[in-house]
């Protein structure tokens, strides 16, 4: 599953969390104003090639804006679990100082990759965070592949293990804890040693390269049956181990970090990219935004907008919802 096939998934609705919230930015003074102001570290970034991009599809609410500010929800997915996002978010305290993955916007930091998934160029966005933002970066294109130290390649069948898991606290321990809330999970994890997960096919077929890395490596010279399955996903799951990395707003760089999976759950400015490159890029041509927007695209009118409305008198940028 790739990250955007991931926000697919996200239904941005009230039955399904807290939907994202948008203020629209009325004129191009205003922009100005936030770009120059409290947007102004992550802006700079982008004039330099350090950009943040994400492509957004019919149900995100910044779909119709040229330039908006948004706000996180706090993301449920429909038809798939996601026990990864609340171990990573709520549960496990090495993610502590990360931004949160299920109030977060899931973005990359390659244009290729935008361009890979969106069908329309207006669905193009570049990403401002707020200034002293935390942004997250996975060691890989997607977070789905960025465990494999841990010995996860397939989060999907991670998922079904911790199912499967709790399935197998319920039917042995007659223990029917939630698993869809951190308490729940945690109890879930904290009930099962390692020991009775290496020998329960329906835990090991979904995790056995987690099991061995654990049994064979990390805790080898550790008793099993004492080894609790949440020591071993915390293992696991560990950000240092698998090669993530933290950076905030005034020091991001994708100097070793290119083609990566990146997120924050900081207050957003979105961009359209043609919006951005035509009016802040004119001189810049060898921006690699460039390499996507089409030079030849009729941007005219709207830049002799943008040129007329700069001695407006614009109001605060409003919230749409």
């Amino acid at each position: 599953m790739s990250i955007f096939n991931e926000m697919d998934n996200i239904i941005l609705s009230e039955d399904a969390g807290k939907p994202i919230k948008t203020k629209q930015i009325k004129t191009p003074n205003a922009l100005q104003k936030l770009v120059n102001g409290e947007y102004s570290e992550a802006f700079q970034k982008a004039l330099n090639g350090i950009c943040i991009y994400r492509g957004c599809h019919d149900k995100d609410p910044v779909i119709g804006h040229q330039y908006v500010v948004a706000t996180p929800g706090l993301r449920k997915s429909q038809n798939t679990t996601n026990e990864y996002t609340m171990l990573m978010s709520d549960i496990l305290p090495a993610w502590k100082e990360y931004p949160k993955r299920n109030r977060s916007f899931i973005c990359t930091n390659s244009i290729d990759r935008v361009d890979d998934y969106v069908g329309n160029l207006e669905d193009a966005f570049l990403v401002l965070p707020k200034n002293g933002a935390k942004i997250g970066v996975c060691p890989e294109k997607d977070l789905w592949f960025s465990f494999e130290n841990g010995g996860i390649f397939k989060l999907n069948q991670f998922n079904q293990a911790l199912n499967n898991l709790g399935d197998y606290v319920y039917s042995n321990l007659g223990k029917n804890y939630d698993m869809g809330t951190p308490k729940g999970l945690t109890k879930i994890l904290q009930s099962v040693s390692l020991f009775d997960a290496m020998n329960e096919a329906s835990i090991y077929q979904y995790m056995n390269n987690l099991i061995d890395k654990c049994s064979d490596g990390f805790f080898s010279n550790d008793d099993p049956s004492v080894i609790s399955m949440y020591q071993c996903v915390e293992k696991c799951l560990d950000p240092t181990l698998n090669g993530f990395q933290l950076m905030s707003t005034s020091d991001m760089s994708w100097e070793s970090y290119n083609n990566k999976e990146v997120w924050t759950d900081a207050k957003c400015l979105f961009i359209q990219l043609n919006v951005f490159a035509n009016t802040f890029l004119m001189d810049n041509k060898s921006h690699p935004i460039w390499n996507f927007v089409d030079p030849i695209w009729n941007f005219v009118d709207p830049i002799w907008n943008f040129v007329d409305k700069m001695n407006e008198e614009e109001p605060e940028y409003d919230e749409d919802e």
